[in-house]
């Protein structure tokens, strides 16, 4: 009873106050101009065909072409496709995508090639051959979506989408991840307008601070920060050691329909949020 008075009551208060809910914008995300597939057992020299695909991410992401000066303010949106199967990165790489492979200069102008990455059917990352402190999914650039993955064990982050924490890149979704294992961050996105992460199961993630003696430098499994417009729904985060979902420094925000619990330190932690829906 007391918890339908509560509603009741907040009903009753945006309705004489005629209080409004802050609008918080959706990603969008373009069609992909560029398509390669990945698998396994691919070979780096085939064409990055579905039938003749390529095995190594950054093969694949330097077969996609920067876009053009003056047109689409220089972007590109390519695409890289995981076929089914376990992938095995090895040395400090991971899925990365560095800085010469988003932004270059051609003519004078600045041009971009921003890249999504989509796993088909049951595609997983194991992390176990990867170097220490080593990414599993970094991406950077705008308009990007990473969805339908499952990563195990990463040696640093499970998903990093970093963009500018001075100039916003804007429009990143996340959907479908499911991240256990992981050293810090399970999703980690900084630096966008319109944000969006969706769909995803974070487990066994920042184990610095597992059985508590680490320095995990306040990691989370879901941590969204120094963005504008982010929406966090339908997600499962449980049994992580850190923060369970983290909202910093963000500016319109809708957490909904998530299921949080025992994860150490707190299970929802907003730290600097504002126009905020919880």
């Amino acid at each position: 009873m007391q918890k339908k008075y509560l509603l009741i009551s907040l009903q009753f208060v945006f309705s004489i106050c005629n209080a409004q809910l802050p609008i918080v914008n959706s990603p969008t995300i373009p069609s992909p101009i560029e398509t390669v597939y990945i698998d396994p057992n691919g070979n780096d020299l085939n064409p990055g065909t579905f039938a003749l695909p390529k095995k190594s991410f950054y093969a694949a992401i330097s077969s996609i072409n920067f876009g053009i000066p003056n047109v689409n303010g220089g972007n590109n949106y390519g695409e890289v496709v995981f076929k089914t199967g376990d992938y095995y990165p090895t040395g400090s790489s991971g899925y990365t995508q560095d800085y010469n492979n988003w932004r270059t200069i051609v003519g004078g102008f600045y041009v971009y090639k921003n890249i999504s990455v989509r796993g088909l059917d049951n595609v997983v990352l194991h992390g176990d051959s990867l170097a220490v402190e080593s990414q599993m999914i970094y991406l950077t650039g705008s308009g990007i979506k990473v969805s339908n993955i499952k990563i195990k064990d990463s040696r640093l982050h499970g998903v990093a989408v970093i963009g500018s924490n001075i100039t916003h890149h804007s429009n990143v979704v996340v959907d479908s991840v499911n991240v256990d294992g992981a050293i810090d961050n399970g999703i980690w996105v900084t630096g966008y307008n319109n944000v969006l992460v969706q769909n995803c199961v974070l487990t066994n993630t920042c184990l610095r601070n597992y059985n508590s003696i680490g320095a995990c430098k306040w990691a989370s499994a879901c941590r969204v920060e120094n963005s504008k417009h982010a929406t966090v729904v339908k997600n499962e985060i449980f049994n992580n050691w850190g923060e369970g979902l983290n909202m910093s420094l963000v500016r319109n925000a809708k957490v909904q329909d998530n299921i949080v619990y025992d994860n150490y330190s707190v299970n929802i932690y907003c730290h600097s949020t504002s126009n905020a829906i919880y």
